[in-house]
């Protein structure tokens, strides 16, 4: 057996989300989905007014370390 979820079930899960975290109503939130391709974080992000391009990733401690001794060797 296979577990898909057909495209109904999906948008309404999704903007049922949606509408928790947002003001959006159930066809705003549905065409956000299909506008955004189904990226709920891409939607709230644009939503809450917050550019995904300034989030920068975060490193743990020994990556931050490795990342200063590689930048010094060169």
């Amino acid at each position: 057996t296979t577990n898909q979820v057909s495209q109904e079930e999906l948008e309404e899960k999704l903007s049922n989300v949606l509408m928790r975290q947002t003001d959006y109503n159930k066809e705003e939130g549905i065409a956000k989905l299909r506008e955004y391709n189904y990226n709920v974080k891409k939607i709230i992000l644009e939503y809450m007014k917050i550019d995904s391009s300034t989030i920068a990733p975060k490193n743990t401690t020994s990556q931050q370390r490795f990342k200063d001794i590689r930048a010094l060797l060169t």
